[in-house]
């Protein structure tokens, strides 16, 4: 465990894109799983350095976040399409994008948005 967490960490700064690590740590776990022990984590981190660099990725937690986003997008799509428009959902899938890149601030408008929808209830 220590090894991927390493691993991520040494990506980040190179800035690897997110698929190609993820396609790395596939193979990684796949030579353990053959190989097994010490050897196959020296052949593991010779193949990472010789690599180049890529394009600048994201991290293991904005994966995450951004996961469990489109779930509840995908809720959120569903409801909208029961009542039957497209232009809404589009509109809350541009405004869920862009409320993920602000942050904080995002939290904060959001809260207000919840309180306004609340109040016209």
């Amino acid at each position: 465990m220590r090894k991927k967490e390493k691993r991520a960490k040494r990506m980040r700064k190179k800035g690897k894109s997110a698929k190609k690590k993820k396609k790395k740590d596939e193979e990684l776990e796949s030579e353990e799983g053959k190989k097994g022990g010490e050897e196959s984590e020296k052949e593991g981190e010779e193949g990472e350095e010789e690599e180049g660099e890529g394009v600048e990725g994201e991290d293991d937690g904005e994966r995450k976040k951004r996961g469990t986003s489109n779930t509840k997008e995908q809720e959120k799509d569903e409801e909208l399409e029961s009542e039957g428009g497209k232009k809404e959902r589009k509109k809350e899938r541009k405004k869920a994008k862009k409320m993920r890149r602000k942050g904080k601030r995002a939290k904060k408008e959001k809260a207000k948005e919840l309180k306004e929808k609340t109040r016209k209830k």
